[in-house]
């Protein structure tokens, strides 16, 4: 199973100018985000303090990172990065000898 490290950021001036509207769309996604913790979709998520800002990590498929994504668009956009474990550059590193 591949580990995808998304850094995600608000798409600027998709989010209502209302403070009520907005807390309405943050609301939602902050609950489906619960959802995919809760459900392991999600392996880990945090906001960077500006505010605007944060990662996720999700282990699966490419398939399972777009799934995921498409939740938050058009809010939220994301750059995608796989990711290798300690063991997998170890391997990495005894195949080039």
């Amino acid at each position: 199973m591949s580990k995808f490290l998304i850094l995600w950021e608000g798409v600027p001036g998709y989010m209502p100018a209302d403070p009520k509207e907005r807390a309405v769309i943050i609301g939602k996604m902050m609950e489906m985000t619960k959802k995919a913790l809760a459900e392991r979709q999600v392996k880990d998520w945090g906001l960077f303090p500006e505010g605007d800002a944060g990662y996720s990590v999700v282990e699966g498929t490419e398939a399972d990172v777009l799934k995921i994504s498409l939740q938050f668009t058009p809010y939220i956009r994301g750059k995608v990065h796989s990711v290798l474990s300690l063991k997998e550059v170890g391997e990495v590193m005894k195949s080039m000898k």
